[in-house]
């Protein structure tokens, strides 16, 4: 484990990653895990804090690649996603990380201007968080309602296929 640490954090620090003091050494298993997205630091740090306060472990990367590589290697409960990155842009990461089979599960946040709220939502993401932020209770709230997605036992599943022996197989 130590080893596989050392390499990610390696991975991240070569990618990019925000320099913030987030949980990446004290992730054991079992535990929910917030992926912060960010690119604006003290952003991230505020996010950061607000995970840790909703009960998530916090990892934060500040690019693209670091971000697929951490999702990979820490397998997140959920992520949030700024659009603005300096290597590729959010869109990007998302739909790699709804294309690939081992990350398309966990629910993404998008946290961007709100011009961007409908593409989000059309692209996989089940949350969004309009940037400028004006208060911290917006933020709060927001992890509040991912954590309680996360740790929910009850799942629904939407079945859209026409009515066949197959559909009633599968139902």
């Amino acid at each position: 484990r130590a080893a596989l640490t050392r390499t990610v954090n390696k991975v991240a620090e070569d990618s990019g990653a925000n320099p913030t003091e987030d949980d990446r050494d004290a992730i054991a298993s079992g535990d929910r895990v917030l992926l912060v997205v960010e690119n604006d630091l003290a952003f991230a740090e505020v996010l950061l804090d607000a995970a840790r306060l909703a009960g998530f472990k916090g990892l934060v990367s500040n690019t693209g690649a670091g971000a697929l590589t951490m999702a990979r290697e820490f397998h997140p409960s959920a992520i949030t996603l700024d659009i603005f990155l300096p290597d590729m842009q959010g869109w990007r990461i998302l739909d790699r990380l709804k294309a690939d089979l081992s990350t398309r599960h966990v629910p993404v946040c998008v946290v961007s201007t709100d011009d961007s709220r409908e593409r989000a939502l059309n692209s996989g993401a089940i949350g969004f968080i309009a940037k400028p932020v004006h208060s911290r209770e917006l933020i709060d709230e927001a992890l509040t309602r991912l954590k309680t997605y996360v740790t929910s036992a009850k799942k629904t599943l939407q079945l859209l296929m026409a009515e066949s022996p197959e559909r009633d197989a599968l139902v």
